[in-house]
């Protein structure tokens, strides 16, 4: 692995916000790769752990967590799972 895995790895829990772990870090101090990794870790944990419904997580993620995750990252994972449920 590369030093750029571990940090990815080690900012996954972040938010853009700064009020992610472990290092409370904004976006501008985060690596961009793990701002995106974030945004795909929150919306898994929305489905696979609270039961959020795929139909339903977009419009979640988007009023739970706006702000601490880009809307444009929300906005195309929202797309993805739409094609999926196709």
């Amino acid at each position: 692995m590369t030093i750029k895995s571990f940090r990815i790895i080690r900012e996954h829990e972040e938010c853009i916000d700064g009020s992610g772990f472990p290092n409370k870090l904004i976006e501008k101090k985060q690596d961009p790769l793990s701002v995106i990794v974030a945004t795909c870790n929150a919306l898994d944990r929305m489905i696979s752990f609270e039961n959020v419904p795929r139909s339903e997580v977009k419009k979640k993620i988007m009023v739970d967590r706006i702000g601490k995750h880009p809307l444009v990252h929300i906005q195309h994972l929202g797309e993805i799972i739409k094609d999926l449920l196709k």
